[in-house]
């Protein structure tokens, strides 16, 4: 009998043991993701900080960090429109159909690499056609023109990443998307360093090795795909038309929400000048972290949030989640008034000081944009592109107004006030309505209710 009833004791731990991973795997995943991703996070700012220290440092008036600071804005813009639309075309349908259509989950994947490719060939057009005057006017003279076309390179290297690595996100294998874009971050942080030992480092410099890593980490990424992902049979017709319709709302939403967002920089470049632009883009990077975390969750919550709103759970899993969320952010925002000088003075140096201001206000409207919308936000981009957009259009009309009437008076303080304001205001519409979006729909599937 002791042997059975040894044997009965295992299988009821085992079942329990199950049972407790299948209950808290959400937290497992994100508690693993997040560290990861938070490590990550440290390389890419401590190459950031790298860059614009010696930029500033090279540059009497700061003009080369301005021009960095532009470039990565444009660079993030493209990432968080067209590649993030591409993501989204890949998250909100392929973890529903690995199980009932596995060659269907795969004519998703390719129509996404698609009409990212196709949206690439039309940015660098317009890249040729206006590097000019996009040089002229907002990087401070026609001869940094070839800057332009290294932007576009840049985004294309990271785009061609992302096109590999969502596969593995919406497959939930994050030990491959974690692990790809580990290397990515790792990679540019290590030719950072090297452009930084041999005296090389330049904004021209730093964009073609960025392209570079990327190119590089996808190309190892692509051979952990399904060999059917690279078939060479056609789309069928009805899932890139129904894919296209998704991608370009979604592209042209995060589009305009992404340009809108970074519009602080352009504003302040044609009222303010380079200086201001080198100074604010530099404590932007310190300001954006709580922005960085709100994208990692976003990585762990866009495969569960169409399943969780299905079953009607996601009311109930939002309000934890932002019991969570609510004292954390309180407590980072007490944290950020008393060290905020500190913080600035050793990330980026005493010639950031001037910018202590605008890093306050900044980190304060990302924080509280953070413990508000993460599930709201996600639940929104995934079902209601064309409210996505209608909110954007709001976003830029009060960024564009408000940088117009304080950034000529204020500088970059009045830009840091714009936009954390109107972060601030949108993430409380965010929540209210993301809570209408919640009660569950009909079907398995989230509607395109926007």
């Amino acid at each position: 009998m002791e042997p059975a009833h040894a044997g009965h004791n295992l299988r009821v731990l085992n079942g329990a043991i199950g049972l407790l991973k299948t209950r808290y795997a959400l937290a497992w995943t994100f508690m693993w993701v997040s560290g990861a991703r938070v490590t990550m996070l440290g390389l890419s700012l401590l190459g950031s900080i790298i860059i614009y220290r010696t930029l500033a440092a090279e540059s009497p008036d700061m003009t080369q960090a301005g021009q960095f600071a532009i470039a990565m804005a444009i660079v993030r813009a493209i990432m968080n429109s067209v590649g993030s639309a591409g993501d989204l075309v890949v998250v909100r349908r392929v973890p529903v159909l690995l199980g009932s259509d596995p060659t269907a989950a795969t004519d998703v994947v390719r129509t996404a690499f698609l009409l990212r490719i196709a949206m690439l060939l039309l940015l660098f057009t317009l890249a040729i056609l206006l590097r000019d005057w996009f040089a002229e006017r907002f990087l401070h003279g026609r001869e940094h023109a070839a800057i332009v076309l290294l932007i576009g390179t840049a985004a294309a290297g990271e785009m061609l990443l992302r096109s590999a690595i969502s596969f593995f996100q919406a497959s939930e294998r994050f030990e491959h998307f974690v692990a790809f874009e580990a290397a990515f971050q790792a990679g540019r942080l290590a030719m950072v360093l090297m452009l930084l030992a041999t005296g090389t480092l330049t904004v021209s410099t730093v964009l073609a090795s960025y392209a570079a890593m990327g190119m590089l980490t996808a190309a190892v990424a692509a051979t952990r795909l399904p060999r059917t992902v690279f078939t060479l049979s056609p789309v069928p017709i009805h899932v890139l038309r129904e894919a296209a319709h998704y991608f370009i709302w979604t592209a042209f939403a995060f589009g305009l929400s992404a340009g809108t967002e970074r519009a602080d920089l352009f504003l302040l470049g044609r009222f303010r000048g380079a200086q201001e632009v080198g100074l604010y883009g530099g404590v932007l990077t310190l300001a954006i972290i709580p922005d960085f975390i709100n994208g990692m969750l976003a990585t762990v919550l866009q495969p569960r949030v169409a399943s969780l709103r299905a079953r009607g759970a996601l009311p109930a899993f939002n309000r934890k989640f932002m019991m969570a969320t609510l004292p954390s952010g309180l407590i980072a925002l007490v944290l950020l008034m008393v060290s905020a000088h500190t913080i600035v003075q050793l990330a980026l140096g005493p010639r950031f000081i001037a910018g202590v201001p605008s890093f306050t206000v900044l980190a304060a409207g990302s924080i509280i944009t953070l413990m508000l919308t993460p599930v709201s936000a996600v639940l929104i981009s995934m079902s209601a592109p064309r409210i996505t957009m209608a909110l954007t259009s709001v976003q830029l009309l009060m960024l564009v107004g408000g940088g117009v009437l304080l950034i000529p008076a204020y500088g970059a303080t009045g830009a840091a006030l714009v936009v954390a304001g109107t972060r601030i205001v949108l993430a409380f519409v965010v929540v209210v309505i993301g809570y209408r979006l919640m009660p569950p729909p009909l079907g398995a599937e989230i509607p395109a209710t926007g």
